[in-house]
C-alpha cells in the first residue's frame, strides 16, 4: 500500500487535480490525503508506518518532508518525495526532479531504496541540516513573515546579518571534550546543502554515521561576500568562512534561550540543544541518476 501526503499550501502546486490524476495513473490503488494543520503530516505518516505501508510519499517542501520523516524513522515504510517547496534541499541531494511530477512518480514506482542516517535535535528528527545562530534567526523571521520565496528570505537574511550579535556557547562532545564557540552560524549537516544549491557541507554523506559540524565565525560584510562563492562551489574563492569536523553527538549550552532550526523549521530552546546522529534508521526512495 502507498500513501501520498500532500501539503496543499506548499509553494509550487499549480494544479492539484492534475497531480491527483497523475498519481492515480501510476498508482491506481494509492491513498491521497491532504494535510489540514501543522503536525498532520507526521500523524498520517506514523499511522502509515504502524499499518506497515510499503511507501509514504511526502508532497511539499522541506517542512512537509521533515514532518513525514518524524513518523517513518525506525519503521519498514519507505519515504518517497515529490518536491514542491522553495529550497528543496533534500530533494536536490537525492536527485529528485524538481519540476516533473510524473518523473518523480516513475522513480517512486521503481522503488530504488536506501537506508540513510537521520539527525536528532532535542529529540526531533531532521533529514538534512539543523543548526543555530544567524540561519535559525532568519528561519524564525521568515516563518512569521507573510511573504514566501527566495527574495523575501534573502532580504531577511541581509537585515539580520547587520543586526546579529554573536553569543557564546559551550559545546560538550560525546568523548567529554568541551569547547567554547561564538559563531555566526553553527550547522549540523546530514546532507550537503540548505537548498537552492547553497552547499553548507559539501563533503557530508547520508550514510556515514556522522554529522558534519560546520562553524562560521562572525566576520565583516566584505569578507562574507568574498567567501560566499564557496557555498556554491568549493574552491571558487580563496576566502574560507567555515570550519568543519565530523561528530556523532554534541550538547550545546547557551546562557539564555536561543533559536535553532531543523530542516529550516524554527524552534526555540531554553538554553540547551542536544544533537546526535541515528545511523541508517530511515529507508528512502531515491533516483538512480
Amino acid at each position: 500500500m502507498i500513501r501520498f501526503i500532500i501539503n496543499p499550501s506548499a509553494g509550487k502546486h499549480k494544479n492539484l487535480k492534475t497531480l491527483e490524476k497523475d498519481i492515480k495513473k501510476i498508482f491506481p490503488q494509492a491513498e491521497i490525503i491532504y494535510t489540514k494543520y501543522a503536525g498532520h503530516a507526521k500523524e498520517l505518516a506514523l499511522e502509515a508506518a504502524q499499518k506497515n505501508y510499503k511507501t509514504t510519499v511526502a508532497v511539499g517542501g522541506d517542512g512537509t518532508i521533515n514532518e513525514v520523516t518524524q513518523g517513518l524513522v525506525n519503521s519498514q515504510t519507505a519515504l518517497g518525495i515529490i518536491p514542491c517547496g522553495s529550497g528543496n534541499g533534500f530533494a536536490r541531494l537525492i536527485k529528485m526532479p524538481l519540476k516533473d511530477n510524473l518523473k518523480c512518480l516513475e522513480i517512486i514506482k521503481q522503488n530504488n531504496t536506501k537506508k540513510i542516517d537521520v539527525g536528532l535535535a532535542n529529540n526531533e528528527y531532521f533529514l538534512n541540516v539543523a543548526g543555530f545562530g544567524l540561519d535559525a534567526i532568519v528561519a524564525h523571521k521568515f516563518a512569521t513573515s507573510k511573504r514566501r520565496g527566495k527574495l523575501p528570505y534573502f532580504k531577511i537574511g541581509v537585515t539580520e546579518f547587520f543586526n546579529f550579535h554573536a553569543e557564546k556557547y559551550d559545546l560538550i562532545f560525546d568523548d567529554g571534550k568541551k569547547i567554547e564557540i561564538t559563531p555566526l552560524c553553527a550547522a549540523f549537516a546530514n546532507g550537503t546543502q540548505y537548498g537552492s544549491n547553497f552547499f553548507i557541507a559539501p563533503e557530508a554523506k547520508l550514510d556515514d554515521g556522522f554529522l558534519d559540524m560546520v562553524l562560521i565565525k562572525p566576520t565583516n560584510i566584505f569578507k562574507m561576500l568574498l567567501g560566499l562563492p564557496n557555498f556554491l562551489k568549493d574552491g571558487l574563492s580563496p576566502v574560507k568562512l567555515t570550519e568543519t569536523q565530523k561528530v556523532k553527538s554534541v550538547k550545546i549550552i547557551g546562557k539564555e534561550p536561543f533559536y535553532y532550526h531543523i530542516d529550516g523549521e524554527p524552534r526555540k530552546t531554553q538554553n540547551s540543544l542536544e544533537i546526535a546522529i541515528q545511523s541508517k534508521s530511515l529507508t528512502i526512495i531515491l533516483s538512480e541518476g
